[in-house]
């Protein structure tokens, strides 16, 4: 709960998304300006557009990347570099996978709020990263793109 968050695990967990991802995206888009042309694809959440209970610090954390994709495509847009997100939903990794054999996560829940009914796979949001990142999407930045199955679009939840 909120109340319980230790303000060093919420800086710690905002150093991590937040500060982490600015400092690649500072380094790289130093290079890609003075090379007059780049393309930065960051990783956000959709819990970055939506609140959820129990994850404040990782929401507000997601959130700032939202932003931080905005701020840099207004800012480096007119230096050649295009900056946009990825706003996945529960993905099948490893570390999800492990949850979900521990009963520590409620893939119930996300399938019910979810109108495709199930995760995403590494392969589905790697290629949002790749669309992003191809030519015919030159016309594109300052926006985050769900990977999500309907996830955000869903204003009906089940219980």
């Amino acid at each position: 709960p909120a109340v319980d968050v230790d303000p060093d695990t919420f800086r710690r967990t905002l150093d991590i998304n937040v500060t982490g991802t600015w400092l690649a995206a500072q380094s790289a888009g130093k290079v890609m300006i003075e090379q007059g042309h780049g393309n930065i694809v960051m990783v956000g959440s959709v819990y970055g557009s939506a609140g959820a209970p129990q994850r404040a610090a990782y929401c507000a954390s997601k959130g700032a990347i939202h932003t931080l994709v905005q701020s840099l495509a207004v800012e480096w847009g007119s230096l050649g570099v295009r900056v946009n997100a990825v706003a996945p939903t529960g993905v099948r990794t490893p570390m999800i996978q492990e949850l979900i054999d521990q009963d520590r996560y409620n893939l119930s829940g996300v399938r019910a709020r979810t109108p495709l009914g199930r995760l995403a796979e590494p392969e589905e949001v790697a290629a949002a990263c790749f669309f992003l990142s191809e030519q015919e999407a030159n016309m594109i930045t300052g926006h985050t793109l769900p990977v999500d199955g309907g996830w955000l679009a869903n204003g009906y939840t089940t219980s």
